[in-house]
């Protein structure tokens, strides 16, 4: 008798929930549904993010096989190939879709707005920090002026608009929209598809590979990533050589090296050698090329026990550590290069834990000496120089407020300030072009804003360089050179925030 009562009140509880399951589901997707401007409106702002990520790509990302790592800050961006992003896509596209259009617009509505505060941020974060290196339409560079607060309220104006405008209330017209109706569809057609016109064109364009200007070099192999490495051009064997500087372990966090490497002018070769055969690890180092002795020679930097003040020697095959009675001291961050007129490697300027020095030594591949200069040398603790071979003298730019150009000259130092230069910043580099008779600077920081601009000077004025479609990315503490047997300026890895570089580029220029 129990058991014949609990069936027959449960069975009218189990009606009431199956009939209370069928209407909530059937609300689920029954009508009305989100309106048709929502769904463009989802369109546009999901191939915007899409579109703002894949600009950041190198030529070669379209080009070649390889992962191109180093030209972004994520490196899961690179193990997708443009086919498995078009399917990625494509699959998020259509099942986003088909919740926008069949689920009752009460519930679509929910998931429209998250998927759009997820696609204004990833486009928020994009420019925000610089991420993408170029629009290839010369748009201009919208992340250089970008402002988080403008841009989340253009984000909240153009949301709350379609919300206000979208006709979410069916059936009444509580919400002044009847004048728009005529008007409005037309203009956010055009605007559509002017809008994705303009993404697309550039899209096509960021995948062509330049004739000119800054070109990423497809490689098969590149040096591990490195920033504030040392390096110095063999102008005999015309090979770049690289030393030191931090790289990223297998947990992704940065540590000192001292691997050696290599540029011929084709291809990378490490060439590193055990460390009880080397200089220990180091940043900010500074090294020459002694064409009378035929090595390189490398003096201090910065280590794990503080500044150094040692004193190397590379022949192409071994490192050799010298040993002379007097040394300039433990410093980092000073400048190196080969006199012509004295015969000797000469080192200047740097800085240690107490002081910035403006000072210069002499190296005969003995002893150092230290010699007299004017007392008017530049002191700066980011002092980035390039000797200019076809006029002998030394020029270079100081870090300050603002920066101040220097110029080295038959022993005297004199400095000016253009009107038009490079912004203030530190990490810079700088080397001279022979071929095109003139300086050529790139990159750099100032506190937490990282530049990618490219900069020409004749040592006495300073000119930007707009001419590339494409840059490298934002970065500081690069390797900057020229090449003898490629001709043109080559640049390799630098930093941005915590990420850190490994590719290759050079600077092609219109006519030689």
């Amino acid at each position: 008798m129990d058991q014949t009562l609990d069936q027959t009140v449960s069975l009218p509880r189990l009606a009431r929930w199956r009939e209370n399951v069928k209407s909530f589901a059937g609300g689920i997707f029954s009508p009305p549904y989100l309106p048709a401007k929502f769904i463009w409106f989802f369109l546009l702002t999901n191939i915007s993010h899409f579109v703002v990520m894949v600009l950041d790509y190198s030529p070669n990302y379209w080009h070649s096989e390889l992962s191109v790592a180093g030209v972004a800050p994520s490196e899961a961006l690179h193990e997708w190939t443009p086919g498995e992003w078009a399917l990625f896509a494509t699959v998020y596209l259509s099942l986003a879709l088909v919740c926008l259009l069949v689920f009752n617009y009460r519930w679509s509505l929910v998931g429209w707005l998250a998927a759009e505060m997820v696609h204004f941020y990833g486009i928020g974060n994009w420019l925000d920090g610089c991420h993408y290196s170029r629009w290839s339409l010369t748009i201009g560079h919208i992340c250089d002026s970008f402002n988080g607060r403008v841009y989340w309220f253009i984000v909240a104006v153009l949301l709350g608009s379609m919300l206000v405008t979208g006709g979410l209330n069916p059936g009444t017209d509580s919400i002044p929209r009847i004048q728009l109706r005529r008007k409005a569809p037309l203009a956010f057609t055009a605007f559509s598809l002017l809008w994705m016109i303009l993404l697309f064109a550039s899209v096509k364009t960021s995948t062509s590979m330049p004739q000119t200007g800054w070109r990423q070099l497809d490689l098969e192999r590149n040096p591990v990533p490195l920033v504030d490495a040392v390096y110095a051009y063999d102008t005999d064997r015309n090979v770049l050589v690289v030393f030191g500087g931090k790289t990223l372990n297998n947990k992704n966090k940065s540590v000192y090296t001292h691997q050696t490497w290599e540029w011929d002018g084709e291809k990378w070769k490490d060439v590193s050698l055990s460390t009880k055969d080397s200089p220990d690890v180091r940043v900010n180092s500074a090294m020459a090329y002694d064409p009378h002795r035929g090595v390189m020679v490398l003096y201090g930097g910065y280590g794990k026990t503080g500044h150094k003040c040692d004193t190397w020697e590379w022949d192409g095959q071994k490192w050799i550590g010298k040993c002379p009675p007097k040394c300039p001291g433990a410093r980092a961050g000073h400048f190196m290069y080969f006199d012509p007129t004295h015969g000797h490697v000469v080192l200047y300027g740097g800085y240690d834990k107490d002081k910035n020095f403006n000072d210069a030594w002499e190296w005969d591949g003995e002893t150092w000496t230290e010699i007299k200069i004017d007392r008017a040398a530049p002191t700066s603790n980011d002092f980035s120089m390039a000797y200019n071979q076809n006029d002998d003298y030394l020029f270079g730019l100081a870090n300050g407020i603002p920066d101040v150009s220097w110029v080295f000259k038959a022993g005297m130092w004199t400095h000016f300030t253009p009107t038009h230069q490079p912004d203030t910043r530190e990490g810079w580099r700088m080397t001279f072009d022979p071929l095109q008779n003139h300086f050529v600077l790139f990159g750099g920081k100032n506190r937490d804003f990282y530049f990618n601009d490219t900069w020409f000077s004749d040592g006495a004025g300073w000119q930007p360089y707009t001419d590339s479609l494409f840059t490298p990315s934002v970065r500081s503490n690069s390797i900057l050179w020229y090449d003898e047997i490629r001709q043109h300026v080559m640049l390799f890895g630098g930093g941005f925030d915590t990420y850190i570089y490994n590719d290759t580029w050079e600077l092609v220029s219109g006519e030689k």
